[in-house]
């Protein structure tokens, strides 16, 4: 419902722009299209999980549909980027067979990169700013790169304990747009190390969610969405929302594990 009121409440969404869509002051083109993101994965997810009326599943195609359009025109490529780690995640967990799945992951990569010159003209014509952010533009790569290089070398200067709470560009302090960057900044190698168990423990969790097809499922593809959107923009003291999902996630996955084991016998 979030994204049919941005589709039908912003104009630029329903017409081709070149300029990256926010909806106001409360949703930057980050935000907006991880909305996008969101609304067309759960769309899809509910209409393969089970048995719908047709009317149903038209209105659920019309929501994945405008979805991946407020996705697209936002004009952010963080989205864009978690909707392709969504789609390895699943294919590398979609069975217990690990060399089976990972035959199908580099089968997967090779496809894209075989149609990605088709699909960027795609999206140059259906979403020309983010087809430009995708292609030239270096002005953007350089400013990330600088924060990327300034959260190494502090974090290289003070390895064990780590050097500060973020990098001061212009006398505003900013964060690196990578939580595993930023992690090792503020925390040094013990933090970064803490936090590289938390998202292999995770990535686990949402594995056996993929294998079992638990009721969660739904969960792990925003918990996906969340982590992928800190590794490339953010941070988690200013993305609140990832670390009341991720809690949130450990618990049900506890929860259902322990039904499953039970009704395993």
């Amino acid at each position: 419902f979030v994204s049919l009121y941005i589709y039908y409440t912003v104009d630029e969404f329903q017409v081709t722009t070149n300029d990256r869509l926010e909806v106001g002051i409360a949703l930057n083109s980050i935000s907006v299209g991880r909305i996008g993101l969101i609304s067309s994965a759960l769309a899809c997810f509910l209409l393969l999980k089970g048995h719908l009326k047709v009317v149903y599943k038209l209105l659920l195609v019309g929501v994945m549909m405008i979805g991946v359009t407020i996705m697209l025109r936002a004009g952010s490529r963080g989205p864009l980027l978690s909707l392709i780690a969504i789609l390895l995640v699943f294919i590398y967990s979609n069975t217990k067979n690990k060399l089976t799945n990972l035959f199908f992951v580099l089968v997967f990569i090779a496809l894209f990169s075989l149609s990605f010159d088709y699909i960027l003209s795609f999206i140059a014509d259906f979403a020309p700013a983010l087809a430009r952010r995708l292609t030239r533009d270096e002005g953007q790569l350089y400013d990330r790169m600088f924060y990327y290089e300034q959260a190494w070398n502090g974090f290289i200067q003070s390895p064990i304990w780590g050097k500060s709470l973020g990098i001061y560009r212009n006398n505003h302090l900013s964060y690196s747009h990578n939580i595993l960057l930023d992690a090792l900044l503020q925390w040094g190698i013990i933090g970064g190390a803490m936090l590289i168990g938390i998202i292999v423990s995770t990535l686990k969790r949402i594995s056996i969610s993929i294998q079992e097809r638990m009721e969660i499922l739904w969960f792990s593809i925003i918990l996906i969405i969340l982590l992928m959107g800190l590794m490339v923009s953010g941070s988690m003291y200013s993305n609140p929302e990832f670390s009341i999902a991720l809690v949130t996630f450990m618990l049900l996955f506890e929860k259902e594990s322990k039904i499953l084991k039970f009704n395993h016998g």
